[in-house]
């Protein structure tokens, strides 16, 4: 039986790979443009999971039976591949079963197939390996600043230039803060998966420097590695993003109102859970603009109140590190700034 090991295949592999984990597993995590054929759906591996721990053999044999079901289409789709001229990997959790066994079969009926070597398991090992050594590796340019300066438009305008960009919040589906998932319409990612993303995105980064915005540690639902995440705090290259109260109100009255439909009742509950922080004479205040639709002083308040003065602390463990960049117009400003600037 042919087989191939994770390091061959990534970061980009050209050919078709195809995971035959449940789509409870590959909805988890999965190498990055993997297509999903799973061999036993979801009720099918608990119920051979619940049968393999009182008769081995037997859970086995069910397997077999489940997985012959579908060969027939499988065929089918590694014929399609075969003409091409593709060699397709397949892989399970381990490279156990559910892959060994279908790649023997299918190349003994002639088709170009090969076993990744360990598995989903070997991936993920992979990916945090790797995550590891670009913390220790990677350039990274951290950019800080208050709530609604700029910092993720900045990273959007960089990778519109085709500059090196790791957007953390995007990857996550979260701005990282109380109101963090109104930005975004997808869902969070797991932790495994987002840390797959954080790999297939800096893995593509020719070179060794790359943008970042600095966020806690934890951005929502998911977690920065902590080596990945020693590489932004110890970076040598800091830089502290200002602009005017003024444009930061009209940036985030953009991102939060004009560009999303809001939903009083969440954002109210969000808003009361700020009473202990802020007290109940300041949470009324807010909550009062946000039921006469007030968002322009419902923003200002909740930066000057919140946001700036969890910041302001912050920052205090970057003092004398911090390049500052204050602009009136980012578009017009960011560039003739960077190119006075030298980030190696």
């Amino acid at each position: 039986m042919k087989t191939i090991t994770i390091e061959k295949v990534l970061p980009d592999y050209p050919e078709p790979i195809i995971d035959l984990r449940t789509p409870k597993e590959f909805e988890e995590d999965h190498i990055p443009g993997a297509e999903n054929f799973p061999i036993l759906t979801n009720e099918e591996r608990h119920e051979v999971g619940t049968l393999y721990k009182k008769d081995p053999d037997r859970a086995k044999n069910l397997a077999l039976v489940y997985g012959h079901e579908k060969l027939e289409d499988l065929q089918k789709k590694i014929s399609s591949y075969s003409k091409a001229g593709q060699q397709v990997i397949f892989y399970c959790y381990r490279g156990g079963m559910r892959s060994g066994l279908l790649v023997a079969h299918l190349h003994s009926l002639g088709f170009p197939v090969v076993k990744l070597d360990g598995g989903y398991k070997s991936y993920r090992n992979f990916v945090r390996r790797e995550l590891a050594a670009f913390g220790e590796n990677m350039n990274f340019i951290v950019l800080h600043g208050y709530t609604g300066v700029g910092k993720t438009e900045i990273l959007t305008l960089l990778q519109k230039k085709g500059l090196p960009v790791l957007d953390l919040e995007g990857l996550a589906q979260n701005s990282g803060s109380v109101f963090g998932e109104i930005m975004y319409s997808g869902s969070s990612p797991s932790q495994k998966y987002f840390e797959s993303l954080m790999y297939a995105a800096l893995s593509s980064i020719s070179g060794n420097q790359c943008f970042v915005e600095m966020e806690s540690r934890r951005i929502g639902k998911v977690t920065v590695p902590e080596e990945l995440y020693r590489g932004l705090v110890t970076s040598k290259n800091h830089v502290l993003v200002k602009t005017s109260i003024k444009n930061r109100i009209a940036l985030l009255y953009q991102d939060y109102v004009t560009d999303h439909n809001l939903s009083r009742e969440d954002l109210l509950g969000k808003i009361q859970r700020l009473k202990k922080i802020l007290g109940k004479e300041k949470v009324n205040a807010l909550a009062f603009a946000l039921e006469t639709k007030d968002y322009e002083t419902m923003i200002e308040r909740l930066m000057l109140d919140y946001y700036d003065p969890l910041y302001r602390k912050s920052l205090k463990n970057y003092e004398g590190k911090l390049e500052e960049f204050t602009y009136e117009n980012l578009a017009e400003d960011l560039f003739p700034w960077l190119e006075t600037k030298d980030f190696t």
